[in-house]
């Protein structure tokens, strides 16, 4: 659900909508919803912007300022402001992104986790698998989280590189200044200066990992709340 139910093997380019979105029927886990596209399959996003509220009135999964999920697929120069809330597996850009580069995406939205997040929430992507994201900036706020990260709720088997965490993160469990859970990621040239506010666990790159990662020139100056 979005501008576009979802783009499979296609181009989206020069594409902005704003407004409110309040889906009252469910959708199945994995279809996402977004500002531009429910779900990305095999394509290529550029230049698009979303503003406005997507807040579902159903308990929904998987939702993200440009697209709920994203696979195999090319997104850059993107942005999102407003405010984004789902159950759990929300982003400032994406829900979930798997096999895909991201780069150039900045996001001020106010991103919100209803329910308990095993995957986590972001600033920018949700939940980043088997990605790349560069060169993009989250300088809004997430609220409400179990498990948070002011780029990424979770990376696992991801690329970070020249990233910028500047808004506030709020949460009733982990937060991380990049992300909250990393495994076998690389994380490179990455500032952290925001506000970071967890009830159990709270690091300033990382709040928990269970393999190695690896992290080169990566600077913070977190405060908290």
């Amino acid at each position: 659900i979005g501008l576009v139910a979802g783009v499979h093997q296609g181009v989206l380019t020069d594409v902005i909508a704003t407004g409110t979105v309040v889906p009252t029927i469910s959708i199945l886990e994995g279809s996402g919803l977004g500002g531009i596209a429910g779900q990305a399959s095999n394509s290529r996003i550029r230049h698009a912007h979303f503003s406005g509220t997507i807040q579902p009135g159903v308990m929904l999964p998987g939702i993200g300022g440009i697209a709920g999920h994203a696979e195999i697929s090319s997104i850059e120069e993107v942005s999102s402001s407003g405010t984004l809330a789902a159950v759990y597996q929300v982003g400032g850009i994406l829900g979930s992104a798997d096999t895909v580069t991201l780069r150039h995406a900045w996001s001020t939205a106010n991103v919100r986790s209803i329910l308990s997040d095993p995957f986590g929430t972001g600033g920018l992507v949700g939940y980043l698998f088997r990605s790349k994201l560069e060169e993009s900036a989250f300088a809004g706020s997430i609220t409400n989280a179990s498990r948070a990260g002011g780029i990424a709720g979770s990376s696992v088997e991801s690329w970070i590189a020249d990233c910028l965490y500047s808004g506030r993160v709020e949460t009733r469990g982990t937060v991380g200044g990049v992300a909250s859970h990393a495994d076998n990621s690389t994380l490179l040239r990455c500032l952290v200066d925001g506000v970071l506010a967890g009830n159990f666990r709270t690091g300033p790159i990382f709040a928990s990992t269970f393999t190695t990662n690896t992290v080169d020139a990566a600077f913070w100056s977190c405060r908290r709340a």
